[in-house]
């Protein structure tokens, strides 16, 4: 994936010259997400403060926290922040693929559950609401839950119908399962970044600056409504749809429930999976000389994924030192710690990356570059270019060497945001003086420059060869100069991250329709307690407590529900059997059935005794809402 980085360092950094490289959102996508997830945790812990957890009132306690000018804000901050949270989640999903950062299984397979997760807080935050999307939202998720064995028909049902009593309980594990996924997100968070050295949780104050403004305009210019409330319709013909949370939810408008689960089941484990598909061919890591090493911990420090402990040895001739020593599990042969060592007891495991192994006379320039960076020789000088995972690998005292041997100036172009979190700032420090170990001071820094992420380099670094003729050595500069660097214009910035977030509501409220009410449809939601066709028979022997007395059940005759048209004429016949693994519990009746018929009639008949039915005839059928048909007192009824 070295190519992808590439080209995402190109796109990325067609934005720095207004945000710079340090505040450039495109480098901050991780960071940005938990900032977004912060803010939607901060602001629903406002909101769960005036919300009333029942169906029967929930709707009217969002409506009025609504009205309010303060609460009104706060439910639309809530709402778009967990949208942006999605939208950048899978930004850094997209960024971490295409530059190949998915070796770390453990980081990988975190951050995939971690997206799954706000997924489901987000479909429990949205049924919380009670209005014709969470009630569309209810039904679809129930009908996905039936077509597993671990649960039936009977909570589309209640959705469909207005079943407060049943709802009110989904409605009761809803609200435990939003507070209790979103502790378990930070819990995950802390996993997807427990191999890191430094991890970044938040992104720079500009950042949040520019993130935070955009989304209370947004909030103020496209407030957050709700759907008309859930108890007013059966089906909910035309709904907002917020494709960020709902996108496996529209394929159910094209697969069947059992077609999703499979979707669901394999599009995550194909995620889960993905490092292990794609293989790529991992750097050696280096090699720690205990002999040499004398426990400074600089290495320590300097390790972007904290592979490297210092840890006492008790062999011979060690007798207790703490000395450095390599997790290779964790290492990604970055190579910056062979330039933290002072000592050089850590060396580097690549043949021939270093200035000493390539150079046979003196140069106009040597150039290290990293190898996500391009660069092109600049025609006419004597310049030799050396390949290093990252200029952060480069030891200080090899640059001093070259400066006062075999080159006239080093140059160092490298990725403008370092593939490898903190190379390219330690090697900026180093050379500045300012860690361990230090450049020279008997070396020029003018002679030295570090190209970040800089396009025309050809021109950049012909313009530094010509600089190098007239530097005066003598002169002290303790400043180390780094081109590709811009001051952020705040205002400019500010405005893109705007129009970017105002694209967000067009994504989050358009209309779906998952019914169609020019089909006609019929829903038929009962339950029904069909005749035995067997029992079990009682026990005689007074020594067993634990079998009955009387005859039981041991099964009961399935149903088939008939529809017919006005001709009486059969379109539609299903067969519903009784639950329980013995088939002796009662059946619960549930379909929807598009008609396209105006008058129906309806027939249940027991299929073990042909002559145990229940007819609804002349039943008309809604062109504008379900219709649905119950049982009550032993009767069918259109509803």
């Amino acid at each position: 994936m070295k190519n992808g980085y590439l080209y995402f360092q190109k796109f990325a950094g067609k934005f720095s010259p207004v945000f710079s490289a340090k505040f450039n959102p495109l480098y901050h996508l991780g960071d940005i997400a938990i900032f977004m997830f912060v803010v939607a945790l901060v602001s629903g812990i406002y909101l769960f403060l005036f919300y009333t957890v029942d169906p029967v009132h929930s709707y009217q306690s969002v409506e009025a926290l609504s009205r309010q000018w303060v609460g009104g804000i706060m439910r639309s901050i809530h709402r778009y922040s967990s949208d942006l949270l999605v939208i950048f989640i899978v930004l850094h999903f997209l960024q971490m693929l295409l530059a190949g950062k998915y070796g770390r299984q453990l980081s990988w397979v975190s951050g995939v559950v971690s997206f799954l997760t706000v997924i489901l807080i987000g479909v429990t935050g949205f049924v919380l609401v009670w209005d014709e999307k969470a009630k569309m939202l209810g039904i679809l998720t129930a009908k996905f839950l039936a077509a597993s064995p671990l649960f039936d028909s009977s909570l589309t049902g209640a959705f469909l119908l207005n079943d407060l009593a049943t709802v009110g309980g989904f409605f009761r594990v809803a609200v435990f399962g939003h507070i209790f996924l979103s502790l378990f997100t930070g819990i995950l968070l802390w996993v997807h970044l427990a191999r890191l050295s430094s991890p970044k949780l938040l992104p720079p104050k500009p950042v949040m600056l520019y993130t935070g403004v955009a989304m209370i305009l947004v909030c103020l210019i496209f407030p957050v409504v709700s759907d008309p409330p859930a108890q007013n319709v059966i089906l909910p013909t035309q709904t907002t749809f917020d494709w960020y949370y709902f996108f496996g939810y529209y394929f159910m408008k094209i697969l069947s429930p059992g077609g999703n689960w499979l979707l669901l089941f394999g599009s995550g484990a194909l995620l889960a999976l993905l490092p292990y598909f794609l293989r790529k061919k991992t750097l050696p890591p280096p090699v720690i000389d205990l002999d040499k090493c004398d426990g400074c911990d600089q290495c320590i420090k300097d390790c972007p994924y904290a592979a490297i402990d210092l840890l006492p040895q008790f062999g011979e001739p060690y007798q207790g030192e703490s000395k450095a020593i390599l997790d290779p599990s964790k290492c990604v042969g970055c190579l910056i710690c062979v330039a933290s060592c002072k000592e050089f007891a850590i060396l580097s495991p690549i043949v021939g990356t270093t200035a000493s192994a390539v150079l046979a006379q003196k140069q106009d320039l040597v150039i290290f570059k990293c190898r996500f960076s391009e660069v092109e020789r600049p025609s006419g000088l004597d310049v030799e270019v050396i390949e290093v995972p990252c200029i952060g690998d480069v030891h200080p005292e090899e640059v001093d060497l070259l400066l006062k041997n075999r080159a006239n100036g080093v140059a160092f172009v490298s990725c403008e945001e370092c593939y490898y979190r903190f190379g390219r700032e330690w090697e900026e420090k180093r050379l500045g003086r300012n860690r361990r170990p230090v450049f020279a001071r008997r070396s020029s820094l003018q002679r030295v420059r570090v190209f970040a992420g800089v396009q025309k380099i050809e021109m950049a670094l012909r313009q530094f060869a010509d600089h190098l003729k007239s530097v005066d050595d003598k002169k002290s500069e303790n400043k180390l100069s780094i081109v590709g660097q811009y001051r952020p214009r705040h205002l400019a910035a500010g405005l893109i991250t705007l129009a970017f977030f105002v694209l967000m509501p067009f994504f989050s409220n358009p209309i779906v329709r998952f019914y169609n009410p020019e089909n006609r449809i019929v829903i038929v939601n009962f339950h029904y307690i069909s005749s035995a066709t067997e029992y079990e028979q009682a026990s005689t022997n007074s020594a067993t407590h634990m079998k009955p007395t009387q005859p039981m059940v041991k099964h009961r005759s399935p149903v088939m529900l008939n529809l017919y048209d006005k001709d009486h004429q059969l379109f539609y016949s299903k067969e519903f059997k009784p639950r329980g693994l013995r088939q002796d519990i009662a059946i619960f009746v549930f379909d929807e059935i598009k008609t396209g018929k105006s008058q129906v009639d309806v027939e249940l008949v027991e299929t073990a005794f042909p002559d145990k039915k229940l007819t609804l005839d002349n039943v008309p059928v809604s062109s504008t809402d379900g219709t649905v048909i119950i049982l009550r007192e032993g009767k069918l009824e259109k509803m």
